[in-house]
């Protein structure tokens, strides 16, 4: 998916800027250059999921095992 068409369908620039707290020409930007920022894949990213929309940021495979990985055991003080 085009980054354009990604923001287009989370309801345009303004209100892709408005959830990520920049400006809607730094958005329209992404669309241009066909990037999301690294700082913002990970509200994009769950911005797609919540709309059923099928993009996800560069590397979301290693993040996915993360997220799936047990959490580490600490040891006790």
């Amino acid at each position: 998916m085009l980054i354009r068409e990604l923001i287009r369908s989370l309801g345009g620039p303004t209100a892709v800027a408005r959830v990520i707290g920049c400006t809607t020409s730094a958005v329209s930007i992404w669309g241009k250059a066909n990037a999301v920022p690294r700082e913002h894949h990970m509200t994009i990213w769950r911005l797609a999921l919540e709309a059923g929309l099928s993009w996800e940021p560069p590397g979301a495979d290693a993040i996915r095992a993360q997220l799936a990985a047990p959490p580490a055991k600490q040891e006790a003080a």
